[in-house]
């Protein structure tokens, strides 16, 4: 819980200041078209990163509707493991710890780390579930 308080605190705290430096150091005479690109691209990597939180919780609430035996058992043993691992190691080592991962993240996903663990990863559940790989 302390992890989500000190984020929400920095993010009320940029939602504040941010405008209000920003008044200041980037007027709009200063904005060249290169800026303009990077704002889009930007905005398609948060529409993006948006689109697939919500796509993730729309898997869960399907898979809680159609196969919930599955869907409780993994539930509370993850909830039952993140409690028992916050409760042995600091939340502010935590906190360092989810912080470094969503800073390192573009750069894990730019040298195909993450695409690599996730094919790892759905490997592994089709052994366990007895399912073919998809290629």
């Amino acid at each position: 819980m302390t992890t989500f308080s000190i984020i929400g605190l920095i993010l009320t705290i940029a939602d504040y200041v941010v405008p209000i430096i920003s008044t200041h150091y980037l007027e709009p005479r200063f904005w060249q078209d290169s800026d303009e690109e990077k704002y889009k691209k930007i905005v398609s990597q948060i529409s993006q990163g948006s689109q697939t939180i919500s796509s993730f919780f729309t898997y869960l609430k399907d898979l809680k509707s159609s196969n919930s035996k599955i869907f409780f058992p993994i539930l509370f043993v993850s909830l039952c493991l993140s409690a028992w691992i916050g409760n042995l190691v600091n939340n502010l080592f935590l906190t360092f710890l989810m912080v470094n991962f969503i800073v390192l993240l573009p750069g894990l996903r730019l040298h195909g780390y993450i695409d690599r663990a996730h094919e790892q990863i759905q490997g592994i559940f089709a052994k366990i579930f007895g399912q073919k790989k998809k290629d």
